[in-house]
C-alpha cells in the first residue's frame, strides 16, 4: 500500500510541476544581453500575460550554445530562421505559428570579372556570415553534392557590413549579400564595384514556432495575438529589426517550411 502511496505521490508532483513549468522564449544570439531584452523582452512579457502562465527569455550566448539547446528540446517559444523553424518541426514537433512576410535571398558576389559561375568559385575563398547563418547554408546546399569540391568560408563580423568591408577591402573576392542588404543599404559606389554571379532561391522569412509543451488553446491564443496588429503590438521592436513596414505576423500553415531542414542536415556540421 506504501508502496502505490508514493508512486501516487510522485506521478502528482511530476504533473503538478509541469502545470506550474516555465515556457521558455528563445532566439539567436545576433545581439548583445541587453539589446536581445530590450528586443524581445516586451513580447515575452506579452506572452506571459496572454496566457496566464510564465514564459521566460533564455539567450544562449552564442550560436553553438544555441544550436545544442535546440537540440536537447529546451526551447518552446523560438523566433529564427526558416531552416531552424523546418527543423524543430521535422525533429522535436514543433508547429509553425506565424511568420514575418516577405521572402529572404541572397546574392553571391565577386570582385573578380573572371569569376562568372558557381564553378569558378571552387576551391576559393568566400566571405560570410558564420554557418548556420541561412545565406551561408544556402551557399553550401548549392555544393552539397560535392562538399569537399566546394569554396572555402571566411568568417565575417559586424553583419553584412562587415561582408561588404572585407570584400572590398581585399580579404575575400566573394562574399554572400542579403538581397535587401545589397539593395537598400550599400551606395552606387560599393555596387559598381561587385557583381552578382548568383542569387539563392527565395525562402520564407523568420517564423515562430511552438513546441508540444505549449497547449492547443495557448497555441491557438498565440496565433491569434502575433497575427493580429493589436495582439502584436509588444513585437514592435522586432518588426522595426527584421520587417520595417510590418505591424504584426503573418498565418502560415508551415508547409511552405518543409524540408527546409536540409539546409542544416548533411551540410552543417553537428546537425
Amino acid at each position: 500500500m506504501r508502496k502505490w502511496f508514493l508512486i501516487f505521490s510522485v506521478t502528482i508532483g511530476f504533473m503538478a510541476s509541469q502545470l506550474h513549468a516555465e515556457l521558455v522564449f528563445s532566439a539567436p544570439p545576433r545581439e548583445s544581453a541587453a539589446n536581445a531584452e530590450t528586443l524581445y523582452g516586451p513580447l515575452v512579457e506579452s506572452l506571459s500575460k496572454l496566457l496566464d502562465e510564465k514564459v521566460v527569455f533564455k539567450r544562449a550566448n552564442n550560436f553553438i550554445t544555441y544550436s545544442a539547446e535546440m537540440r536537447k528540446d529546451k526551447y518552446d517559444i523560438v523566433f529564427d530562421g526558416p531552416h531552424f523553424a523546418a527543423w524543430r518541426v521535422e525533429h522535436l514537433n514543433h508547429e509553425v505559428a506565424a511568420k514575418l512576410p516577405g521572402k529572404l535571398d541572397f546574392h553571391i558576389v565577386t570582385t573578380n570579372p573572371e569569376f562568372k559561375t558557381l564553378k569558378d568559385l571552387v576551391g576559393r575563398k568566400v566571405c560570410a556570415l558564420t554557418s548556420p547563418n541561412l545565406g551561408t547554408v544556402a551557399f553550401l546546399e548549392l555544393y552539397k553534392k560535392n562538399p569537399v569540391a566546394g569554396p572555402k568560408l571566411a568568417g565575417s563580423r559586424g553583419g553584412f557590413a562587415g561582408v561588404t568591408k572585407d570584400i572590398l577591402n581585399g580579404r575575400c573576392e566573394i562574399g554572400i549579400l542579403r538581397t535587401q542588404f545589397y539593395n537598400k543599404k550599400l551606395s552606387d559606389e560599393q555596387r559598381s564595384k561587385l557583381r552578382i554571379i548568383h542569387t539563392t532561391k527565395p525562402l520564407p522569412s523568420q517564423a515562430v514556432t511552438l513546441s508540444p509543451r505549449v497547449s492547443k488553446y495557448n497555441k491557438a491564443l498565440i496565433r491569434k495575438a502575433l497575427t493580429s496588429e493589436d495582439g502584436a503590438a509588444s513585437a514592435a521592436p522586432i518588426f522595426k529589426r527584421f520587417s520595417k513596414k510590418s505591424k504584426h505576423f503573418k498565418p502560415t500553415t508551415g508547409e511552405e517550411f518543409s524540408y527546409l531542414n536540409l539546409l542544416l542536415e548533411g551540410v552543417v556540421w553537428g546537425w
